[in-house]
């Protein structure tokens, strides 16, 4: 739910992937799988993907209906 909020607002603001992952130190590969839910977000890197993207981790806060983008 988490990766789905990251990934719905790296899309409305036209941000790659590509960009997000190098600057969170994973692959390009990684990012991918985290965003489609194919592997699990974890914690370390959730909070290095908000450094990257410039949003307090609250951003993606599960128990809210959207993103607040």
């Amino acid at each position: 739910m988490v990766a789905e909020k990251i990934s719905i607002y790296m899309k409305d603001k036209g941000i790659k992937g590509s960009v997000i992952a190098a600057k969170s130190g994973i692959t390009q590969q990684q990012m991918s799988a985290i965003l489609t839910g194919r592997l699990q977000l974890k914690a370390d890197v959730f909070f290095r993907i908000c450094d990257a993207l410039g949003v307090p981790p609250e951003t993606f806060d599960p128990k809210s209906d959207q993103a607040d983008v």
